[in-house]
């Protein structure tokens, strides 16, 4: 999982997995957390099946 471009965590999820969920993962994750700062995301990229990028600001 990449933060503002930077690898900030892995998570591992099914192959199978929408925008939605990998958004989900993402999110409850304590390391994006601790990016994340209390800071609202304002961009999602998704690419099926190989990453998800957050956008915050």
């Amino acid at each position: 999982m990449y933060i503002n471009g930077k690898v900030r965590d892995r998570i591992e999820a099914p192959v199978t997995i929408d925008e939605a969920g990998a958004r989900e993962l993402a999110l409850a994750s304590e390391r994006a957390q601790a990016h994340l700062n209390g800071r609202q995301v304002r961009k999602v990229f998704y690419r099926e099946g190989r990453l998800i990028n957050l956008v915050v600001g």
